[in-house]
């Protein structure tokens, strides 16, 4: 939780000084990260993730004092850089029609995107997922953006991915469109079901998460960011952190 005192006003007054761009935002020393494990979430307390630890580290090597996290549901943390144009999201797919909302700071990993059935059921593509009843998505992400280009396929949008899970295991829909990272964190908050319970379907998209500014960001902050980035990425911080949450090298 952050506290207001002297020490965090003279945090937030030496940021807006380094970043002046921020002056027009309320809460100046802070970014947004949706709560997507294994990207950001919370654990005993402490808001953590790899998109969270990446931002903190370029945050870090800007010289900008410590921003406070601020831990949203992924549906209100997709729109906010949108509604609030000095902004800072964390972890965002990067969408068509999300292009030209947001300031594309740097990319933090590629993923993804398949329907999941229950096991032993027919692997699902875009072609045949129109002759099923009801396919789940995530309201509002990207995963569905991509089913909305398909009219013909029916729908049911929720609020986390957890409760797409629980409602394939239930029959409640016939497949859940989705993608490897949102996959991976519904399966570790709803630890009674395993992969083993699932059948993954083919790659059928494939998407960037970025973090992402809304559009008050200027060009030279941005370029900042993504200098401060690739200097992670040459000295291997990168790396170190994603291998913390994936066994797997991260392109």
């Amino acid at each position: 939780m952050f506290k207001t005192n002297l020490f965090s006003f003279r945090k937030n007054l030496i940021g807006l000084l380094l970043a002046p761009w921020l002056i027009c935002s309320a809460n100046a020393a802070e970014y947004y990260a949706a709560d997507i494990i294994p990207t950001a979430f919370a654990k005993n307390g402490v808001i953590k993730g790899f998109a969270v630890e990446i931002m903190d580290e370029v945050i870090n090597r800007l010289g900008y004092p410590e921003y406070n996290t601020v831990l949203l549901p992924a549906k209100r943390a997709f729109t906010e850089p949108k509604r609030n144009r000095t902004a800072i999201l964390a972890n965002l797919a990067r969408s068509p029609s999300r292009e030209n909302h947001y300031k594309w700071l740097f990319r933090l990993q590629n993923i993804s995107l398949f329907y999941v059935t229950k096991k032993g059921h027919k692997s699902v593509t875009h072609e045949n997922a129109s002759k099923l009843r009801l396919v789940g998505v995530l309201g509002s992400a990207a995963v569905h953006e991509i089913l909305n280009m398909h009219p013909k396929i029916r729908v049911h949008a929720t609020q986390n991915e957890e409760t797409n899970l629980r409602m394939l295991m239930a029959d409640r829909i016939d497949a859940w469109f989705t993608s490897s990272t949102l996959l991976q964190g519904a399966l570790k908050k709803e630890t009674k079901i395993s992969i083993k319970d699932l059948s993954v379907g083919v790659t059928v998209e494939k998407l960037g998460i970025y973090a992402a500014a809304g559009l008050n960001m200027p060009d030279t902050e941005v370029t900042k960011w993504r200098r401060a980035f690739d200097t992670m990425k040459k000295d291997g911080t990168y790396q170190a952190i994603m291998s913390k949450y994936f066994a797997a090298s991260i392109n």
